[in-house]
Formats: C-alpha cells, structure tokens, sequence
C-alpha cells in the first residue's frame, strides 16, 4: 500500500464527506491532503504534518510510512544527482501529471500521457536491466 492509499483509507475511516473538512479537523490543508491521496512515494513533507496525521487517526508514524511488507514508502531519488537519468526521466513521468502538459505545442490527452509514462517505465527496466 503506497502513502497515497493509506492516506484515502485514512479518509475513508474518518467519517469526514471531503478532504477540506478532514483537514480542518486535523489543522491541515485539504487541499495538500487530497495532493497526499494522489502519491505514491513521498520525497520531503513536513513532518509535523505526518505526526498530525498519525496522531489524529491513531496509528504510528511507521505505519503511516511503511507498505504492506513494511519497507518505507520515502523516495531515495533525492540521493541522485541532476544529470541522472534515471532521475530525468522520473522527473518527465511526474510532469505528465500535469493538465496543461504539451508535447510538440500540442496538448496531450490522458490515454496519451499514460501511455508515454508506460513507455518511460519500460526503457527504464531496460536501461536498468543492461548496466
């Protein structure tokens, strides 16, 4: 389960109809909850927000930031220079999540960008699996 499911399950448990009423009873931003429920992995956050998440749905920071076979959900991409490829072409995934995202000036559409982050995964494994 990635931080993005456990923050939906934390939702869904709550009670609370929408994430703006969630995070006000928490003192957070609904908004940057409803970001959290979108992520896999997570780079840097604030990490009072993290302990008011835990502290308020009664669970341990572990296991909010632990998958299912207990191994952090915290992204080590930040370890990997800017010339890394691997990092480069992470950073192109995260930019097709964008909805004003452009390829050539034209728009691309969502069957479009998902399968440009496919293809992107696919010559990773590749690039990965001949070093």
């Amino acid at each position: 389960m990635n931080i993005g499911q456990k923050i939906n399950l934390l939702f869904d448990r709550s009670g609370y109809k929408n994430y703006a009423d969630w995070g006000k009873a928490m003192g957070l931003p609904g908004d940057w909850l409803l970001d959290m429920k979108k992520k896999e992995t997570i780079k840097t956050v604030d990490i009072t927000r993290l302990i008011t998440i835990a502290e308020y749905n009664q669970i341990t920071i572990d296991e909010l930031l632990k998958d299912n076979d207990g191994n952090y959900i915290i992204d080590m991409e930040s370890e990997l220079s800017d010339n890394d490829i691997y990092r480069m072409l992470n950073q192109i995934q995260a930019e097709l999540q964008n909805d004003d995202i452009k390829f050539n000036g034209f728009a691309m559409n969502n069957n479009c960008k998902n399968m440009t982050i496919d293809t992107i995964d696919v010559i990773k494994g590749l690039i990965k699996s001949n070093l």
